[in-house]
């Protein structure tokens, strides 16, 4: 990743860094796309055989996204490469009462480029 957007600490769960925020919104992506063509090709995206069985969790769908992350991992890694500090935007959010936190995130014209590319990814 170039050294002006790289993060600089591994977050997990509700990611404050615009790229690792850029990273989840693609896997997001990538997850609704092996759900539905899980239902297309009628079988049941709950049960899977790598991730947990838990209630609410497309266990099958994650398992089956694993296979083309690395395609995800590969796009995105070009795409970072054209994004600037401009293309972001810094909030601020209420996650508790009195606590306020900063997360970033791409600006609209910069997510509509990347959701476009990821749908042309998707196409091929």
């Amino acid at each position: 990743m170039p050294e002006r957007i790289r993060p600089e600490t591994r977050e997990g769960f509700m990611a404050y860094n615009g790229t690792k925020n850029v990273f989840n919104l693609a896997y997001e992506v990538l997850a609704w796309k092996v759900h539905r063509a899980l239902i297309k090709a009628k079988l049941e995206p709950y049960l899977g055989f790598l991730h947990s069985n838990q209630r609410g969790k497309v266990s099958l769908a994650c398992d089956s996204q694993e296979l083309y992350r690395y395609v995800i991992d590969d796009f995105l890694i070009k795409y970072c490469q054209k994004i600037r500090k401009k293309d972001f935007i810094t909030v601020t959010e209420e996650i508790s009462k009195n606590k306020l936190i900063w997360r970033t995130y791409l600006n609209d014209l910069a997510t509509d480029e990347l959701a476009n590319g990821i749908n042309q990814l998707f196409e091929k």
